[in-house]
């Protein structure tokens, strides 16, 4: 995944190394005021408890001497991001993620960070200069980056004067220091992906429909089942050129819409994959033939508790001031139908996979860290957010094409050789429908099969 330390310069080792040895100066310069009453109690009685060896080797000189040392780099750090010898090269502390660091992680870094990096010959300050991202142990243990941080004077405000050729002159009446590019960035952060995962797991907690009432049930062994575990979450940038290959003939088709064809302001988007729970896997796993009842709410219903969900989400960040848009249920959605493709204007699947939550399988469904069985929904967002690195280049990276699948189609529309037929596979979702009216489905192909709740391992 992309984070902050790739949208900054990194500060490289000799820089830090001057910064550091600043501060040296500083603190030890203003530690002599507080050495002083220790050195007269020490000539008054060499033997005082006060310079009188404490803890191991160390006395509570030299105990109150390294806490107040460690306060000034722990306070300055937390408070404006930079010692006074950062702030004199122009460095800042900043966490790799987008949000303000914390004070615990300040203090690790500090105390327990430093004293790791230093515990080896340094070895652990030395990483700085041969690690691509110029960190330290002490950054790695509480990711953080040191960086680059510049102040510029520019002009606020300024009179218009005009030549006698006519030429306009701008003539400074006041001005100010702003921040720079890397300085707005900082001071203006992207949205961070813990942030949208705190809403969506208040969405989860709030939406109600997740389980099924026994108003709802058909039969007792139904009634009260959960269907949804919590969602996975992805993000994707809504620039990505994946989505213009999805216009293309063969892939999703020239009727697939972009993320700004949707939101015009779109800069990124959420996909969320919703597990089905592990009595609703169970269920269909041990079903041949025929869905399982317990899949078919989720199917059905289940896509009625996603459809809340996900406008409930929506309200969530509009609240935070984000313009978003949610394709599923959004009125341009169409269901597309030409010959032996079917599909949409807006597919939850190949969204999925630019959002780097897994990759298809034979029987085209996306292969998530918690397996295939599942649901799909997606909302997009008009603020700008670090894309989740795709851990994979192929869109079939995660199938190992053990063929399993096959033998669950109850209708034999999925092959090694030729893949998946969607023309069989409709039809028999249509019979379904006539048969469990008025609730429809099947997914056996994707319970009991390796990559129903994981990555399959490829031997």
């Amino acid at each position: 995944m992309q984070n902050k330390s790739e949208r900054h310069l990194p500060a490289g080792f000799f820089v830090r190394l001057a910064a550091y040895l600043l501060d040296s100066v500083i603190v030890g310069a203003t530690l002599l005021v507080v050495r002083i009453p220790f050195w007269i109690s020490s000539f008054a009685s060499p033997d005082n408890f006060v310079v009188r060896d404490l803890i191991f080797s160390y006395s509570i000189e030299d105990i109150v001497l390294y806490v107040l040392g460690v306060l000034y780099f722990i306070i300055l750090t937390y408070k404006t991001g930079a010692t006074v010898g950062k702030k004199m090269l122009h460095l800042r502390v900043v966490s790799a993620e987008d949000r303000s660091m914390t004070l615990f992680e300040v203090v690790y870094r500090e105390t327990v960070g430093r004293f790791l990096s230093a515990l080896v010959a340094n070895v652990g300050y030395l990483m700085i200069g041969i690690h691509k991202d110029k960190k330290g142990l002490h950054d790695l243990l509480s990711d953080t980056q040191v960086i680059y941080y510049h102040e510029k004077k520019i002009y606020v405000d300024a009179e218009v004067h005009e030549t006698q050729a006519g030429a306009k002159v701008y003539v400074a009446a006041n001005y100010g220091p702003i921040k720079d590019e890397l300085s707005a960035v900082e001071e203006k952060p992207m949205l961070s992906k813990s942030e949208i995962e705190k809403q969506v797991a208040l969405a989860f907690e709030k939406c109600e429909g997740n389980i099924i009432s026994e108003e709802e049930a058909i039969c007792p062994e139904v009634a009260g089942l959960q269907m949804f575990e919590a969602p996975l979450v992805g993000i994707g940038s809504a620039e990505d050129e994946l989505y213009q290959t999805l216009k293309q003939e063969g892939v999703v088709g020239p009727w697939h819409m972009l993320p700004s064809e949707w939101l015009t302001e779109a800069k990124s988007v959420i996909s969320l994959f919703f597990p089905f729970t592990e009595e609703v896997k169970k269920s269909n796993r041990e079903s041949v033939g025929n869905p399982s009842t317990a899949w078919l709410y989720g199917r059905v219903e289940g896509q009625q508790y996603i459809s809340g969900y996900i406008k409930m989400l929506g309200a969530l960040l509009e609240e935070q001031g984000i313009k978003t848009c949610i394709p599923c249920v959004d009125e341009r959605f169409r269901q597309i139908q030409e010959g032996s493709t079917f599909g949409s204007n807006w597919s939850e699947r190949h969204t999925a996979y630019i959002c780097g939550l897994g990759t298809f399988g034979l029987s085209k469904g996306i292969i998530t860290e918690k397996g295939m069985a599942g649901r799909f929904a997606s909302i997009i967002i008009d603020k700008e957010m670090v894309a989740d690195e795709r851990a994979y280049t192929g869109i079939y990276d995660y199938c190992t094409n053990c063929g399993a699948c096959t033998y669950r189609c109850p209708v034999e529309a999925i092959s090694l050789e030729e893949g998946k037929d969607h023309v069989k596979c409709n039809a028999c979702l249509k019979e379904s429908k006539e048969k469990f009216a008025p609730r429809y489905g099947c997914g056996l192909c994707q319970t009991r099969v390796p990559c129903e709740s994981r990555i399959p391992v490829k031997r």
